[in-house]
């Protein structure tokens, strides 16, 4: 049942985002970089890109979810959070294709993805789909909970 609070509440989130300008379009003539923001849980995926500064300041155009298969959830940490950077580049692909962005990452060991001698056959298979990007994967620390 929608009442009157719901109105107000969607009145307010009208006005932040008309004033604010939560989310904005990736300019590719702009000078700002790209950011691909991803991120695993036990469950599924979560990413962002956008351009700004830096990745904090950033303004994102589009968000990304997705749900583990039952045989992902059964990955190690480090496939987990690897097919969060593939599934992104999957979902985001018609933003950041021709474009030189940063990947973010709270797992450190996926910085080395791209240059792992010794990479699984699913690894190899995703070192090769991330190579035709112009990107590189650096680390941020997560938010503790």
């Amino acid at each position: 049942m929608w009442t009157a609070i719901h109105d107000h509440a969607m009145d307010n989130v009208r006005r932040a985002a008309s004033h604010n300008q939560i989310m904005k379009l990736i300019d590719p003539e702009s000078a700002l970089p790209i950011w691909l923001i991803t991120d695993a849980s036990d469950t599924g995926v979560r990413a962002w890109v956008g351009q700004g500064d830096t990745a904090g300041t950033a303004r994102p155009p589009a968000l990304h979810s997705s749900k583990f298969s039952n045989s992902q959830m059964n990955y190690g940490t480090t496939d987990k959070e690897a097919l969060a950077i593939v599934d992104a580049l999957t979902a985001f692909h018609h933003l950041i294709a021709g474009n030189q962005f940063t990947i973010v990452t709270d797992h450190p060991p996926l910085m080395y993805l791209k240059t792992s001698r010794t990479p699984t056959k699913k690894q190899l298979k995703w070192q090769r789909y991330i190579g035709q990007f112009r990107t590189k994967i650096i680390y941020r620390p997560g938010q503790r909970t």
